[in-house]
């Protein structure tokens, strides 16, 4: 009977320690992840047809953002930067703002890497 009561009363303690010390934390929004979703595969769609990898090695943000605008939804505004070490901030500020990063390795005759971060609100 002893065990049996040492059993609960761990039960317990374990689960009053569990609910006190757990994560709070907030998963992100439906929209921002699919939004997200959208502007990564955007990406990947633009490398796959060899129009990204380019215009990433010419720094060419405006060519990227003319490619990018017919496979994002027209609500949703984007700005790309194009770096290799530490990347600009866009122009907007606000709160649903989402950021992908997409990283190409460089290309046969330019070895640099680039990061192509895609803001969108």
């Amino acid at each position: 009977m002893k065990i049996l009561e040492a059993v609960i009363a761990i039960l317990m303690i374990l689960t009053v320690v569990v609910i006190y010390f757990g994560s709070n934390e907030s998963f992100p929004e439906f929209e921002s992840v699919s939004r997200g979703m959208r502007g990564f595969y955007a990406l990947k769609v633009l490398d796959q047809s060899n129009k990204l990898r380019s215009d990433a090695i010419e720094n060419n943000t405006k060519s990227i953002e003319n490619n990018l605008r017919p496979l994002i939804p027209g609500e949703i505004n984007f700005q790309v930067f194009v770096c290799q070490t530490a990347c600009g901030k866009p122009s907007a500020q606000t709160e649903s703002m989402v950021s992908v990063t997409y990283l190409i390795s460089g290309d046969i005759d330019n070895f640099k890497s680039r990061q192509i971060l895609l803001y969108m609100w």
